[in-house]
């Protein structure tokens, strides 16, 4: 999903949207050098990460969220467990 919504929120130019995608799979080493629209991408990705990092409701969430190993699951690592009524 969160990629998804860092589609969402991207400009339609191609080097936009790579570059909203780049931080979550490289590091900000290797973003150095690259064009204006890929680093104005990488500008926005920051931008919305700070934001939901920050909104009270995430926090929140995170708060009462619990990573659970499933042995059952091999493929499934880590699954969120919400503890919050709803």
């Amino acid at each position: 999903m969160n990629w998804l919504a860092h589609l969402y929120l991207s400009e339609p130019e191609v080097e936009f949207r790579v570059g909203n995608l780049l931080p979550d799979w490289v590091g900000p080493w290797e973003m150095v050098g690259l064009a204006e629209g890929f680093q104005r991408g990488i500008a926005r990705h920051r931008r919305i990460d700070a934001f939901t990092d920050a909104h009270p409701v995430v926090r929140r969430e995170v708060g009462t969220a619990l990573l659970l190993v499933d042995p059952d699951d091999p493929s499934v690592v880590l699954r969120n467990v919400w503890m919050a009524a709803s």
